[in-house]
């Protein structure tokens, strides 16, 4: 059961798994089915009042009034050849379909599905003449061609400032000089004690008898 009580979604009617439901994967199939019906929906015919002899997998239809055989009383549903069967889906008010042997959309008024308005589709689609933009944006700015070649232009000319390098505070101690500069003191290089510096050691004289 779904978050508002009901047992399906309120706009495609697709099953909710019940927590302690037995065989979830049933419904879960179902509701794929049901989205690969209609999800993008194209179908290849909307004048057949009779199921076709041998459909593919996976083919929609739109019934057609006065339907016989076996989508009698399905007038007007979306109708798909689903795993060896007819599932029967039903429109809701704004659907879209596009009608492959017309090469026309339709949309579904909630009584009737019918061509979808000249003059909101079909200009845009078949605008032999199309522009770049507008002249006015979202915001009422200019967009025209050559405002905004003009704004690239001139972006490209300014000058870009160089960034200002930050010193690092000294940690040795710093006096100020003649004209307030800075002086920075520098400690004195400290030179090798002489005691720390090892001395060779005595050579040491052998005996009479090994110098024989």
């Amino acid at each position: 059961m779904g978050p508002d009580g009901m047992d399906t979604t309120p706009n495609l009617s697709l099953a909710y798994i019940a927590a302690a439901q037995a065989q979830k994967h049933v419904t879960h199939n179902e509701a794929l089915r049901a989205l690969d019906a209609i999800v993008q929906l194209m179908v290849l015919d909307k004048d057949l009042a009779a199921p076709p002899g041998s459909p593919a997998a996976g083919a929609r239809y739109i019934v057609a009034s006065s339907p016989t055989g076996a989508w009698s009383g399905q007038a007007g549903r979306v109708a798909a050849w689903q795993d060896d069967a007819w599932a029967f889906y039903t429109p809701r008010q704004g659907w879209l379909a596009w009608v492959a042997d017309e090469d026309t959309l339709y949309t579904w008024s909630g009584a009737a599905w019918a061509a979808f308005a000249a003059g909101s589709l079909d200009e845009v689609v078949e605008d032999t003449t199309p522009e770049l933009g507008g002249d006015l944006d979202a915001n009422g700015h200019s967009i025209a061609f050559d405002d905004v070649l003009r704004h690239f232009v001139m972006a490209s000319r300014t000058p870009r400032r160089r960034k200002r390098s930050i010193r690092r505070p000294s940690t040795s101690p710093q006096f100020l000089g003649s004209g307030g500069r800075s002086i920075q003191h520098r400690r004195p290089r400290r030179r090798p004690r002489l005691d720390k510096i090892p001395r060779p050691e005595p050579l040491r004289q052998l005996p009479h008898h090994h110098l024989r």
